[in-house]
C-alpha cells in the first residue's frame, strides 16, 4: 500500500472538506450581515415613508392687532323732526398704523328706544373696509324718540375681532341741524323731575337764547 499516496489523498480530501465547511460558515456569516443591513435599510425606508405621510405641525401665526378710529358720527345730535342722521364712518388700523383692507365691519343699532335704522328698517349693516381702511354705513335715519344711544361696531379680520361704540343722540330741537355735533349744541338731560319745575324725568332740554326750556 502506498501510505504516502493515501496520506496525501486523505490530506487533500480532508483539507477539501475543511475548506468546504469554512467556506459555508463564511458565506452564512456574510449572508447574515447582508440580511441585517437589508433589514435595517428597509426599516429606515419605512420610517421615512411613515414620516412623510404624517402631517407636520404647522407654525402658529400670530393674529394681527386691530384698532378702530371713529371718523364720523361720534357724539352727533340728530334732529328727529328731520328724520335724518349723520352716517357713521370708521377706519381700521393694524399695530403699525397701516389701514386694514378687507376687514368685515358690522354696525349694530339698538332695537328699541332712541335710535335709528338703516335702509329697509334694518338695525344692522355689514360691509368691508377699502384700501384706505374705511367703512361707512350709509342711509342712517333717526327715529322719532328723543334720547341718547350707541351704535355698536364689530370689526373682524384674520381671526381677530375688536369692537367699539359710536355715541349719538336724538333731539326734538327745531334749531338743531341734522347731524350736529354734541360739542356745538348744549344738551341737558334731567334725571329727576325735581330738576326743573314742569320737566318730566329724562326730558332732553336745549339752550335757546340763553334760556333752558324743554324741547318741543
Amino acid at each position: 500500500m502506498d501510505w504516502e499516496g493515501s496520506y496525501n489523498n486523505l490530506t487533500i480530501v480532508g483539507g477539501g472538506r475543511g475548506a468546504g465547511r469554512m467556506s459555508k460558515a463564511s458565506r452564512a456569516a456574510r449572508y447574515l450581515r447582508i440580511g441585517i443591513v437589508v433589514v435595517a435599510a428597509l426599516a429606515g425606508v419605512q420610517r421615512l415613508a411613515v414620516g412623510a405621510q404624517e402631517p407636520q405641525p404647522q407654525e402658529k401665526k400670530s393674529r394681527p392687532k386691530l384698532f378702530i378710529d371713529i371718523v364720523q358720527g361720534q357724539d352727533v345730535v340728530n334732529n328727529v323732526k328731520q328724520r335724518v342722521a349723520r352716517e357713521p364712518q370708521i377706519v381700521v388700523y393694524d399695530e403699525n398704523h397701516n389701514p386694514v383692507n378687507g376687514a368685515t365691519v358690522t354696525f349694530l343699532l339698538p332695537k328699541g328706544g332712541p335710535g335709528a335704522s338703516f335702509p329697509g328698517g334694518q338695525t344692522s349693516f355689514t360691509t368691508t373696509t377699502g384700501a384706505d381702511g374705511q367703512a361707512t354705513a350709509p342711509g342712517l335715519q333717526a327715529n322719532n324718540i328723543p334720547g341718547s344711544f350707541h351704535i355698536n361696531v364689530v370689526v373682524s379680520s384674520q381671526g381677530t375681532t375688536v369692537t367699539s361704540t359710536i355715541p349719538m343722540a336724538n333731539v326734538l330741537a327745531v334749531g338743531v341741524a341734522a347731524g350736529t355735533s354734541v360739542l356745538t349744541t348744549t344738551i341737558i338731560t334731567v334725571t329727576t323731575a325735581a330738576g326743573i319745575a314742569g320737566a318730566a324725568a329724562g326730558t332732553i332740554l336745549t339752550v335757546t337764547s340763553g334760556q333752558i326750556s324743554p324741547s318741543k
